[in-house]
């Protein structure tokens, strides 16, 4: 009797082992749409467009100059002027939807913080992202938030976009590095917990809303906190805590979202 119950036991391990592995490989596919990403696109053009191009000319737009001076640079493109005329976008210094008459009307403020070599490389860039989109989408995308990555993210980031101009092959490359993050995390996360947890990881990670590739997937740098708080996590639990902490510090200069990682030991001690 022992024998046939612990070959039942077995048995069903064998089953249940079966069902959660295939159910993490789903999950990993889940997340890339299964291939078909944005159906459209692999790249997120209106994400990119904020990341590449603020960290790119960070030097010369800081965090409040992205869409005014866009809107220059696209007046200055042959049949385009009266679109921009007509456009609202953010002023990121109040937060407030405005038109472009004021910047059109004073174009230097903008090209001042250029030097004419950057500024022709500035207008080939935003060309280049311009094409991408519908006219209503590319207008639209003035009126979000701007470029808001932390100074620490913007290191890496400036020297990434800086490797070239704008091309397909350029932004294919860069919004590519957070799959590779992501590989390698769940290489981690397996290393340190077994593939079990890998796979419950990677299903809740899937259906997660904010998690979904039409967030941010084909964005620029966007799952890196991600990579470094999860890899803290290993770390940690493979007892390698000098390299944890230091990945766990990195992640909070990237993000303030790392400081979730408190709210499980702060319900427990409650």
């Amino acid at each position: 009797r022992m024998r046939f119950r612990t070959g039942q036991f077995f048995a069903r391990s064998k089953v249940r082992n079966a069902i959660l592995g295939v159910m993490g490989v789903l999950a990993f596919l889940t997340y890339f749409n299964f291939g078909a990403f944005h159906f459209w696109s692999f790249i997120h053009g209106w994400d990119t467009f904020h990341y590449y191009v603020g960290a790119k000319y960070f030097k010369e737009l800081r965090y409040d100059g992205l869409y005014e001076c866009v809107a220059v640079a696209d007046s200055q493109e042959p049949n385009l002027r009266r679109r921009v005329e007509l456009r609202k976008m953010t002023n990121l210094r109040t937060n407030r939807v405005e038109s472009t008459a004021d910047i059109l009307a004073h174009p230097e403020r903008c090209t001042s913080l250029f030097t004419p070599e950057r500024w022709e490389s500035f207008k080939h860039d935003v060309r280049y992202f311009r094409v991408q989109e519908n006219a209503r989408r590319w207008d639209d995308t003035q009126l979000d938030h701007g470029f808001n990555a932390t100074p620490v993210w913007n290191i890496l980031g400036s020297l990434v976009t800086n490797t070239g101009p704008a091309s397909r092959m350029q932004i294919l490359t860069l919004d590519s590095l957070d799959c590779l993050l992501l590989i390698f995390l769940s290489l981690m996360i397996g290393w340190a917990f077994g593939w079990r947890v890998l796979a419950v990881a990677l299903l809740v990670f899937a259906t997660n809303q904010p998690s979904r590739w039409a967030w941010t997937g084909g964005s620029l740098l966007r799952w890196d906190w991600l990579f470094w708080i999860g890899a803290s996590v290993c770390l940690a639990k493979r007892e390698h805590y000098f390299s944890a902490g230091m990945c766990l510090a990195y992640s909070t200069l990237l993000r303030i979202l790392p400081i979730f990682l408190l709210v499980a030991p702060v319900l427990a001690t409650g």
